[in-house]
């Protein structure tokens, strides 16, 4: 018998005898108590939600939104009726109770089905959220028939249990949401179907006592359920009706009446205001509980959801994201990347919605329905009960999904792409054949497209950023318009477009051949410009579109003689200029055999800083490009640069690499020429000469960080000044420095990280700079101020360094002067090591044998949890001899905690062992090289480190000298250094490298503090370090005198040796300056008598 039952899911035949024989259902559960099992239902261990296998299980899921509760925004009826209950008012009005009673009806029993819960596990979902109504499982407090008891209604509970029939039978979770308790929770009205006519949950005892009584209804419906996931108590409480610790409060109410009749299951437990306040619901209260927050609209970087990691961590407890969504497809793939990477579950908002692009689902937005809408607004007439009645009843059976839009993209976002950079197609593409330009494949920006604005961050950034703008068709961020072309048109196309935009095909080729595409696009203007592309290769030159007579008028632009090889490849429509146009289809027809094409070259773009690809038409003969490079003239910015190689791209048969030591920017214009005989086709034909081929410049105008940002490559500034530098490296430098100057960088780091910048300055005084974050409101978020130092000369160059944190993504970097009177060369970021480390366990990714451990674990050096220490419990010390010879070194251990630790001691004949509580010391060790190995006491612990006991050393290091600074950096020696000039102290550091002022003649001397080391010793000569600049000069020299004295003596003779200048020159700020513009052009010999005669070459040109 027992075998026989199993058939049957024994849930559902307790359901269906429920109301009818509860005798007999008491009597199954006792003699069938003992085959209910728990299965796979969740609960709740440390940080983690597990199953009944101890499995964690990170929750993928779907709010079902708008189906037991409408709300206004996804009805488009806000403007009228924003709640659930206005709305069915003003249909009784309109239409009478019992049609308003059959549309509900209608719309519940189509709004979710089982193949809706089919889809989302096929999708790969694993669990669904339910936003519950109260209404429809007791009544309203008002009409009760008896004041305090509770009249419960089936209808609620047959939908819930239905629901749970369709998850279970997926392997699904079923989380159950009060989304609208008896009352309303919240002041914001539309969500919880608040009637501020009527006391709210928290001014009406009797409501508190409706909501506990039906939760303890609920929980002793499901207690045995396991593919119940849980009570999600309060959805999204707000306004002033209730505090957070009253809140706390309440849900200890629920909490309880629950538990007395299920100690199973989760409570999914929100905060205050909208879910993230969780102030004075802190600490837990339950053992099986879990912290619930929502996430809209905002930044998806690591510190839009430090506030909960920490909660998490404070109080041991798992995290859920229940809500978050009405955003784009970039935007759910980064947060639900963002989730998974932190160890949090999530559900999504909403499956479907009225005339939506942000759900799998959309509703049909009908004309009957807008009909009611507008005459609900005043701005229609009222239209018959019939007509009304069709079109309520129409839009009751358009939620069922066989009826809505399917937008595909969604899910694929929200699943797939978590978890793969790669593209598929999102339609069939045949060529020859028409394709759908708003068909392109499925992937994420960047990869199976890219457009400029791809999410709405205006919690973060202050501003509203649509993505979609013509809002209809997909989710993704390209621009997609309805469109009333008359030609190959499916109903759609793109528009709004950006330079540099595109997006890629998966197409099927049919036929090698000569193609001939023809494009249906329409322009207000001329000037906008395009190419194709093929597998990343471009295929047409770019293309220039001429107006059409308007957005809407759509005409057919040819592009002829494009070459395709037949198999599968990927298409790419790319806008190559600002100027717009709208884009519906390409139809591509075969017109002949590409050996009736010539050799041509196509189109050309960069592809690194110091290379470009040429693309041709044809496959290259590799060995043709041979000795070509001399054939190759390349411009930028109208000045021919050098070509140092030609190369072939073995990935790219039809790319010519161009490879230049030119550094290529951003902003350069680039040309192409060839004027050749000798490069062939693998056909045999040989590349027509070319003249002026303009490459597209792909090179972003980011600075990646970390990095260099070479400051004068800024993209706005306000009041500085650029020239040519003498830093080490050429270039340029930002100068003219005053208090409200500043240059903006855009900037793009890959990771949440604290940084070391070290900053490039020149001057003769001390400024200050800021480095400031700016959002897109203008507002500027400090990162660090810097006092410049003073260097001794606008072209004497010193580093000195600063921390920033700089979060992920892309930032406007702005670089404020505060104080002026400086030149600034460069800024250089690097990364501090130790940021890498994405389960927060102190253990690098590269080093993390377990790179998901749970926040709060302990864990070894492989990042796996065991018993362990704090990462820096343990400072080691190793002392090499003093001296050569001496045999006295030590190697000290201290520690945070105190335990019984043993030390082991391994190396130079040495093999000891040492037991210590907090520190030890061992000290004649001779050099080599050592093992040390700690243990704990009864632990299974040990960590082992390898120490160099250095030899004893005489000092070294080197000095230098610049203006009038001596530099000095120490190789070898042990600090303090002191040092002396002329035999008196000036100075004692604990830095290897450091200046110190120096005149001509100085006796410089600097010693270790250890006597047997030695000492540095140095006679100053300021004069060999004289330079003159700019140097070759049309005539103008500057020469820096690093001397006190007012006047220079000077001779100038020419390469003949004939004296051509001589007099006594003006140092004015250090410098003098030697004007050769009446002299011819040539080598000069320059003569300065200064404490001893110093002869300088100077060229004039």
């Amino acid at each position: 018998m027992i075998a026989i039952f199993k058939l049957y899911k024994f849930s559902t035949i307790m359901k269906h005898l429920y109301f009818n024989m509860k005798i007999k259902i008491f009597l199954i559960t006792l003699i069938f108590g003992t085959i209910i099992s728990w299965g796979q239902g969740l609960k709740t261990e440390g940080q983690k939600i597990i199953n009944s296998q101890g499995e964690e299980v990170l929750l993928r899921g779907m709010g079902l939104g708008g189906w037991m509760l409408m709300e206004g925004y996804m009805m488009q009826s806000s403007e009228v009726a924003d709640t659930q209950h206005e709305f069915r008012n003003r249909l009784v009005d309109l239409i009478g109770e019992d049609i308003t009673d059959e549309f509900f009806d209608t719309w519940l029993s189509n709004h979710v089905t089982k193949k809706d819960i089919d889809s989302l596990e096929k999708w790969g979902f694993n669990s669904v959220r339910l936003p519950m109504h109260y209404n429809l499982f007791t009544l309203p407090i008002e009409d009760e028939p008896v004041t305090g008891e509770n009249t419960w209604l089936n209808k609620g509970f047959t939908m819930v249990d239905n629901l749970l029939d369709w998850c279970e039978s997926n392997n699904m979770y079923l989380i159950l949401d009060l989304h609208a308790a008896p009352g309303g929770q919240g002041t914001n009205a539309a969500i919880s179907d608040y009637d501020d006519t009527k006391p709210s949950l928290w001014q009406s005892q009797e409501n508190k006592n409706k909501t506990v009584a039906l939760w303890r209804k609920l929980a002793e419906r499901y207690k045995d359920e396991p593919w119940i996931g849980g009570y999600d108590l309060l959805n999204e409480v707000n306004g002033d009706h209730v505090t957070g610790p009253q809140l706390k409060q309440f849900y200890i109410e629920i909490t309880n009446a629950i538990r007395e009749v299920d100690t199973n299951h989760i409570l999914f437990i929100e905060g205050h205001d909208w879910a993230n306040n969780f102030t004075g619901l802190t600490p837990t209260w339950d053992d099986n509980m879990v912290y619930s927050f929502h996430k809209y609209w905002s930044k998806n970087d690591v510190g839009s959801i430090q506030w909960v990691l920490d909660l998490r961590e404070q109080h041991n407890v798992p995290l859920w994201m229940g809500e978050a969504g009405e955003n784009s497809n970039v935007w759910f793939t980064e947060a639900i990347t963002l989730f998974e990477d932190n160890n949090i579950g999530w559900s999504w908002w909403p499956m479907k919605r009225v005339e939506t692009i942000v759900g799998p689902y959309s509703i049909e937005f009908t004309d009957g329905y807008k009909n009611i809408l507008e005459y609900w607004k005043g701005n229609a007439s009222k239209p018959s009960v019939n007509d009304a009645f069709v079109a309520i009843m129409e839009l009751a059976n358009n939620t069922n999904s066989t009826n809505c839009d399917h937008q595909k993209d969604v899910p694929d976002a929200m699943i797939r792409q978590v978890a793969t950079d790669a593209s598929i197609p999102y339609s069939t593409h045949t060529i020859p054949g028409v394709v759908y330009m708003s068909d392109f494949d499925l992937g994420k920006n960047g990869l199976a497209y890219y457009d400029q604005d791809f999410a709405n961050y205006s919690l973060s950034t202050g501003s509203f950023q649509a993505w979609n703008d013509g809002w209809v068709y997909r989710n993704d961020a390209v621009d997609i318009q309805k469109s009333n072309d008359n030609v190959n048109n499916n109903g759609y196309h793109i528009g709004f477009v950006k330079k540099d935009e595109w997006m890629n095909y998966t197409v099927a080729i049919n036929e090698t051949g000569k193609y001939k595409a023809g494009v249906r696009l329409a322009a207000q203007s001329n000037g906008g410009e395009f190419h194709l592309a093929i597998d990343g290769e471009e295929v047409t030159t770019t293309q220039t579109v001429n107006a059409t007579g308007g957005w809407e008028t759509f005409d057919t632009f040819e592009v002829i003689d494009i070459l395709l090889e037949q198999g599968t490849h990927v298409l790419t429509f790319r806008f190559d200029s600002e100027g717009e146009f709208n884009l519906s289809s390409i139809e591509f027809t075969k017109t002949g055999e590409i050996s009736s094409v010539d050799f041509n070259a196509l189109n050309g773009h960069t592809v690194t800083a110091n290379s470009i690809e040429l693309v041709v038409n044809q496959s290259l003969l590799e060995s043709s490009l041979s000795n070509s490079k001399d054939l190759f003239e390349l411009v930028v910015n109208g000045i021919e640069e050098s070509i140092a190689s030609i190369s072939f791209d073995s990935n790219n048969n039809r790319s010519i690499v161009i490879n230049t030591d030119k550094t290529l920017v951003y902003t350069d214009n680039i040309e192409v020429s060839y004027n050749g005989t000798i490069i062939n086709s693998e056909g045999g034909k040989t590349l027509e000469p070319f003249s002026n081929l303009e490459i597209r410049n792909t090179l972003t105008p980011l600075f990646i960080i970390p990095g260099t940002i070479e400051v004068e490559d800024y993209v706005d500034m306000e009041g500085l000044g650029v020239e040519t530098t003498e830093d080490d490296g050429g270039g340029h430098n930002i100068g003219y420095t005053d208090a409200g100057d500043y240059a903006d960088y855009i900037i793009y780091s890959g990771s949440s990280s604290n940084y070391n910048v070290d900053f490039r300055f020149a001057g003769f005084d001390a400024g200050e700079i800021g480095l400031y974050l700016v959002d897109e409101s203008s507002n500027e978020s400090e990162l660090v101020k810097i006092t410049t130092p003073q260097t001794g000369g606008w072209q004497t160059w010193q580093t000195v360094s600063g921390t920033v944190n700089i979060p992920q993504g892309i930032h406007r970097l702005r670089l404020k002067i505060l104080a002026g009177g400086f030149n600034m060369n460069w800024m250089k970021f690097e990364e501090l090591v130790g940021n890498d480390d994405s389960d927060g366990d102190g253990i690098l990714n590269e080093n993390d044998d377990c790179p998901n451990t749970d926040a709060g674990a302990t864990v070894d050096s492989n990042g796996c949890a065991i018993f362990t220490l704090p990462i820096d419990n343990f400072t080691i010390g190793a002392y090499g001899e003093s001296c050569p010879g001496k045999e006295n070194g030590k190697i000290e251990v201290a520690t945070q905690e105190a335990h019984n630790y043993k030390m082991t001691l391994i190396g130079g004949g040495l093999s000891i062992s040492r037991f210590f509580t907090v520190g030890i010391t061992l000290g004649g060790i001779t050099p080599g090289t050592y093992d040390v190995c700690i243990t704990v006491d009864g632990e299974e612990f040990e960590q082992c480190f390898t120490l160099e006991i250095a030899e004893g050393f005489e000092f070294s290091g080197k000095s230098s000298v610049s203006g009038k600074k001596a530099l000095i950096e120490i190789e070898k020696g042990t600090a303090p250094f002191i040092v002396f000039i002329n035999g008196n102290e000036v100075l004692e550091t604990m830095f290897n490298n450091f200046e110190i002022d120096v005149n001509h003649g100085d006796l410089l001397e600097v010693k270790t503090s250890i006597a047997c080391e030695g000492k540095l010793e140095s006679k100053i000569d300021l004069f060999k370090t004289i330079t003159s600049y700019p140097n070759p000069s049309e005539g103008e020299f500057m020469i820096a005198i690093p001397s006190d004295i007012r006047t220079v003596e000077a001779e100038v003779y020419n390469v003949f040796g004939q004296l051509v200048k001589k007099g006594d020159y003006d140092v004015n700020s250090g410098k003098i300056l030697m004007n050769l513009s009446n002299n011819p052009n040539g080598i000069y010999l320059m003569k300065l008598y200064l404490d001893e005669p110093v002869t300088l070459k100077l060229i004039k040109e």
